[in-house]
């Protein structure tokens, strides 16, 4: 039980650290359009530099460093583990 309450918090401050970054280029741009942008520019890179569509053993070595700090990565570790 303690793993799923750990996804779940982990989840939880990934969502409000993306949030308010969010928050903070959108007052910066001011444009929904360069924020869309901005957000897809940011988030398919770490999607794909992350262990959400592969396991990290299976990475190429530098992948899987990267992976290893990319934020992506620690939702998905603790709830891959059961």
């Amino acid at each position: 039980m303690i793993g799923v309450a750990a996804v779940v918090l982990i989840a939880l401050l990934l969502a409000a650290l993306f949030a308010a970054l969010s928050c903070a280029m959108a007052l910066q741009v001011r444009s929904q359009e360069a924020l869309t942008g901005m957000s897809k520019m940011l988030a398919l890179p770490l999607v794909f530099l992350s262990s959400v569509l592969m396991a990290i053993e299976l990475l190429p070595d530098w992948i899987g460093t990267v992976a290893f700090f990319n934020p992506s990565t620690g939702p998905r570790s603790p709830a891959a583990r059961r």
